[in-house]
């Protein structure tokens, strides 16, 4: 850790005669969880109330999160870079962390028409485009979501460009209101010099890219459109007698892409004033594949048609009768299935249902930089063909034999939040009420978080 701060704080130092300015920042987020309370069944054999005290963040499974960033430009305003990192790991789990990472260097080296055309090429992402809603008004989203991943986040309606590892990104605004940007990643994940080449590399890493176009239309918003492209798979052998489809044509694509090529869509209206309003649409594309029993594709065992979740998403935020303030998103995924075809015999589809969710977070400043709120969500799955699904390490789910994975679960909260220099300090009692065939016997949660969240 000394080490690495003493690198940005000689880069810094190095830098600053040839930059115009220096930027540093930082922030983060913590929890303090000193109330944590599962229920239980009294009627049920070995199951009793459990508790939990501890420090954490809502985003992971790890610990607090403290960040660093340096940024630097030259007086030209042709280039710069960026440095950033978050820890929030244990000290045997890896650092630095997660997902906020950057080392990018961005370029722009050309002129006239050309003049706004920018290189960007390292560790990135790029927000221009993204969707602008998720996660909760008060930030305390986990503790009332009992399925965690069915309230869909930015990416999942309208990515960000975001590159895995080392990648490229080409953005450019050749008009007044109008963006453009491309993102690929790299074939392999060292260099072309030492050997890293790959059959078709090239037409794979465009095939796997990531574009998107957005055009703000005056005192209306932003429209945008994108398209992600799917990641090349091969048959190849995958254990002593078993084979599959897997990843050889890209070690580092872009984040987001996959095994379906995805057309993603969004309007983000921003023409009433103290009124913001986003939705998006993302719609992946069925494909199919061949398995075989052997390598050489002889000996056809089954055919998989995979249509992935079609997401929407209607996200809000309120400000126009302030002191009043009404935050909310509510999102659909439909439309899942697989589809299995035997090479003697006729397909079985598993439907993975319809999902809907809807998060609303009313608020209200009492004074200057004290606000109350309450947070109140509602999850419904139905028409899963699929069994229950595992929810995080909770014992007291004991759904039937032959349940799907259909259920309604309600959370609700309620908080206070202190403005503070640098940051807010926010206080709250939340629930996890989960209820249908597969959460069958779920207990209640009870949570009395209290986060910090903190800028420099």
């Amino acid at each position: 850790m000394k080490k690495l701060l003493a690198v940005f704080v000689v880069l810094a130092a190095v830098c600053s005669g040839a930059f115009a300015e220096i930027t540093w920042g930082g922030g983060g987020r913590a929890v303090l969880r000193p109330i944590g309370n599962r229920f239980y069944q009294p009627d049920i054999e070995d199951q009793n109330a459990c508790t939990y005290f501890g420090s954490e963040n809502p985003w992971s499974g790890n610990g607090v999160r403290l960040g660093l960033s340096v940024t630097g430009s030259r007086p030209e305003g042709n280039m710069g870079f960026k440095i950033s990192f978050n820890v929030e790991h244990g000290v045997n789990e890896g650092f630095p962390g997660v997902d906020d990472n950057a080392a990018n260097l961005w370029i722009k080296p050309f002129g006239g028409i050309f003049e706004t055309f920018t290189f960007t090429l390292g560790i990135f992402q790029v927000d221009n485009l993204r969707y602008k809603f998720a996660g909760a008004g008060s930030s305390f989203h986990n503790y009332i979501w009992y399925a965690r991943g069915d309230m869909t986040d930015e990416d999942a309606t309208f990515a960000r460009f975001h590159s895995k590892g080392f990648g490229s990104h080409f953005a450019w605004a050749p008009i007044e209101g109008l963006w453009i940007g491309w993102q690929l990643g790299s074939v392999g994940d060292t260099r072309s010099f030492a050997g890293e080449f790959k059959e078709d590399g090239w037409i794979n890493a465009l095939i796997a890219s990531q574009f998107g176009a957005g055009y703000t239309i005056k005192d209306i918003g932003l429209i945008r459109a994108q398209f992600l492209g799917p990641i090349t798979k091969k048959w190849v052998k995958t254990g002593d007698e078993t084979f599959g489809w897997e990843n050889t044509a890209l070690d580092v694509p872009p984040n987001k892409t996959g095994d379906a090529v995805k057309v993603q869509a969004a309007f983000n209206l921003t023409a009433v004033k103290g009124f913001n309003l986003d939705f998006g649409v993302s719609v992946p594309f069925a494909y199919e594949r061949d398995y075989w029993s052997d390598l050489e594709k002889n000996h056809l065992v089954k055919t998989v048609k995979t249509q992935e979740e079609i997401v929407a998403s209607l996200g809000f935020d309120l400000t126009m009768f302030a002191p009043f303030r009404l935050w909310g998103l509510t999102s659909l995924k439909l439309g899942a299935y697989n589809e299995t075809t035997p090479a003697g015999g006729g397909s079985a589809t598993v439907n993975k249902g319809t999902v809907w969710a809807i998060h609303l977070t009313p608020m209200y400043t009492v004074a200057p930089n004290n606000i109350v709120g309450l947070d109140l969500f509602l999850d419904v799955r139905s028409g899963s063909d699929e069994g229950p699904a595992p929810q995080d390490k909770d014992p007291t789910v004991l759904p039937d034999p032959d349940a799907k994975n259909n259920y309604a679960d309600f959370g609700f909260g309620v908080f206070y939040r202190r403005n503070i220099a640098g940051g807010d300090i926010r206080v709250a009692l939340t629930m996890k009420l989960p209820g249908g065939e597969a959460h069958k016997g779920a207990q209640p949660q009870l949570f009395l978080p209290v986060m910090f969240n903190y800028n420099f």
